[in-house]
């Protein structure tokens, strides 16, 4: 996606059941089966973090994730934070633990965002399929965040992780991340 499909994207006027995931998947960079496994205590606003423990493929089946980086912890920016308020808002009333439910609160499927992503489509003109919402992610950060902090947030696996390897997490790291996310995604918004 371009800046002005992500502007079309995150357009007050723009509602769907499902738009918050798309939004969210937007400005995080989730496979879209990661967005799906997403529960509430996943999220924590006070350390200001989210936690990647599962995934649910598309025959609707949990799992641990795609590989051995997909279970991840990343910094909540503040444009993500306000996207899971205002998810919150939506679904309050479902009490589930699901971050993006269905209409009856039941976990949701990879089929049911598809439809929601064509209605969208149909609506906006916005190309692509929801894992395109990654690379848009991964394509608006590529210059302005380096490369080994893109792929820890996106979980991305290499033949040799140096960083995940030999590195390790430092207080404050996940906090400024996401403070650099929001500077870079709030000029594509905007």
């Amino acid at each position: 996606l371009q800046p002005s499909d992500i502007s079309k994207l995150f357009d007050s006027s723009l509602d769907d059941w499902y738009i918050n995931y798309f939004r969210l998947a937007t400005v995080c960079g989730l496979r879209p089966g990661e967005c799906l496994g997403l529960q509430w205590s996943d999220v924590d606003f006070i350390k200001r973090t989210i936690t990647i423990k599962r995934s649910i493929n598309s025959h609707r089946q949990i799992t641990e994730g795609k590989n051995k980086n997909a279970r991840r912890e990343i910094g909540l920016s503040a444009i993500s934070a306000e996207i899971l308020q205002n998810q919150k808002l939506k679904t309050d009333f479902l009490n589930v633990c699901w971050i993006f439910p269905n209409p009856v609160g039941a976990m949701s499927s990879q089929s049911a965002t598809m439809k929601a992503w064509l209605r969208i489509k149909a609506k906006t003109g916005i190309p692509g399929t929801p894992y395109s919402l990654r690379h848009t992610f991964i394509s608006m950060l590529k210059y302005d965040i380096p490369e080994t902090m893109i792929k820890s947030i996106v979980g991305h696996s290499t033949s040799m992780d140096t960083l995940g390897t030999y590195g390790h997490k430092v207080d404050g790291e996940l906090q400024r991340v996401a403070a650099l996310v929001d500077e870079t995604l709030k000029k594509a918004i905007q």
